[in-house]
């Protein structure tokens, strides 16, 4: 039961984060600017953080990815390709 609790709290976390990031993808097909990129890195670094907790590691790995991209400032279309492979 305990186990159940926590991967349900894990899929609402997720969830609300995608949707943040998906706001922010929204906004960047027409305008990029840093605060873009770091919502993008915070959202990912929430999911990477309870992914590890849970040691669900291809979606900390996932997560982590798309987290170093919005670091490191990458292009949108990599941005966007690995938040779609986020979300799937």
């Amino acid at each position: 039961e305990f186990l159940r609790e926590l991967l349900a709290d894990l899929r609402q976390e997720t969830t609300q984060q995608v949707e943040k990031m998906e706001e922010t993808i929204g906004s960047m097909e027409s305008k990029t600017d840093d605060d873009s990129y770091h919502r993008i890195m915070r959202a990912s670094h929430v999911i990477k953080g309870a992914a590890s907790n849970l040691m669900c590691e291809q979606l900390r790995t996932t997560a982590m990815n798309l987290e170093t991209s919005a670091k490191s400032v990458d292009e949108f279309s990599v941005i966007k390709e690995k938040f779609d492979k986020l979300k799937s």
